[in-house]
C-alpha cells in the first residue's frame, strides 16, 4: 500500500508533526518507524530539501546541505534516479540535476482530486511542497491531465511558491509569459483571465468565454444564429456589457455600410452596442 506523509502544526507546543498511517508523531523519522516503513538516506534528505525549498531556502543551497547530509551518513544502495551522485536513470526529474517529477493524481477524503509527487523507490506522496492539497480537481481525469502536464513541462513556473504571489499569472502579466507557461497554469486554475458570458436570450448557445471582451465578440459573431433575439454578453458578476440588437426585416443600404451580420429578408443584428457612437 503507498505511503502518504502528512503534516500539521501542534499548537500546543509549536512544533510540526507527522503522520505515516500509524498515528502521529513529532519527526519524520518517528512517524516512518511507527508506520514500519525503512528509512533511507536520500528519501529523507530529498525530502527535507523540498521542504526547505518551499520555505524559502536557495535551491542550490539546499541541494549542498542535502548532499553534506549523505556524505555524513554515508550512501545506500538505491536506485540512481533518486542518488543524484550516480549515474542518472533516463527518467531524472527537473530539479537542477535531479530526477524527473513524477505527480499522479490522489483522491481525497472529499472526493476531491489533488496531486502529488510519488516516490516509487519509497512509495509515499510528499505533501509539503506547494502542490499536494493546494491544487484541486472534481475528477480524476482533469487531475492526472495537470500532473502529466507538470512531470513534462520544462520551462520556469512558481506553482508551489504559495505566499509569494507567484503562483497565480494575472491579466496584466499575460503579454509576457511563456505560453507554455500560461497553458500549464490554466491546467491548474491559476490564471487570472476576464470571462465574459454569451447569451442569445433562447438559452441555446449560451456559453463562457474566458479572454478579452474582444474574443467574447468574436466568438459571439461566430456562433450567431437565427434566433430573433438580442445577442447579451455579461461580465463574471452578471452585468451587461455590450450587445447586438436584432431587428427583424430587411437591412437598407445604410444598415449594411455597418457591422451588421444579416440574415437575408428575414432580419440582422445590429452592431455590438459598445462600438457605436
Amino acid at each position: 500500500m503507498d505511503m502518504i506523509i502528512k503534516t500539521r502544526h501542534n499548537e500546543d507546543y509549536d512544533c510540526e508533526e507527522y503522520d505515516c498511517g500509524k498515528g502521529w508523531r513529532t519527526t519524520l523519522l518517528g512517524a516512518m518507524e511507527e508506520a514500519g516503513h525503512p528509512i533511507k538516506t536520500q528519501t529523507l534528505t530529498r525530502y527535507l530539501q523540498s521542504v526547505a525549498v518551499h520555505k524559502g531556502l536557495d535551491e542550490y543551497k539546499a541541494d549542498q546541505i542535502a548532499n553534506q547530509v549523505e556524505r555524513f551518513f554515508g550512501k545506500l544502495e538505491v536506485p540512481a534516479d533518486l542518488n543524484p551522485s550516480r549515474e542518472q536513470s533516463p527518467a531524472h526529474y527537473k530539479r537542477g540535476k535531479e530526477k524527473m517529477k513524477n505527480y499522479q493524481a490522489v483522491k481525497e477524503s472529499d472526493g476531491r482530486y489533488t496531486i502529488g509527487e510519488y516516490d516509487i523507490d519509497y512509495k509515499a506522496f510528499i505533501i509539503n511542497d506547494g502542490i499536494y492539497g493546494y491544487y484541486h480537481w472534481d475528477n480524476e481525469a482533469a487531475a492526472q491531465e495537470a500532473a502529466k502536464a507538470y512531470n513534462e513541462y520544462q520551462g520556469n513556473e512558481w506553482l508551489g511558491q504559495h505566499g509569494y504571489g507567484n503562483d497565480v499569472i494575472r491579466e496584466g502579466d499575460m503579454d509576457d509569459a511563456d505560453p507554455d507557461m500560461i497553458e500549464l497554469y490554466r491546467l491548474f486554475d491559476a490564471v487570472e483571465e476576464e470571462k465574459y458570458f454569451i447569451t442569445c436570450g433562447t438559452g441555446a448557445g449560451d456559453e463562457w468565454v474566458t479572454g478579452s471582451l474582444e474574443d467574447a465578440k468574436a466568438r459571439a459573431d461566430e456562433q450567431a444564429t437565427y434566433c430573433q433575439s438580442d445577442i447579451v454578453i455579461e461580465d463574471e458578476d452578471g452585468y451587461e456589457v455590450t450587445r447586438r440588437v436584432w431587428y427583424g426585416y430587411t437591412p437598407d443600404s445604410e444598415d449594411r455600410e455597418c457591422d451588421i451580420i444579416e440574415f437575408g429578408d428575414f432580419g440582422f443584428y445590429n452592431p455590438w452596442s459598445d462600438e457605436q457612437d
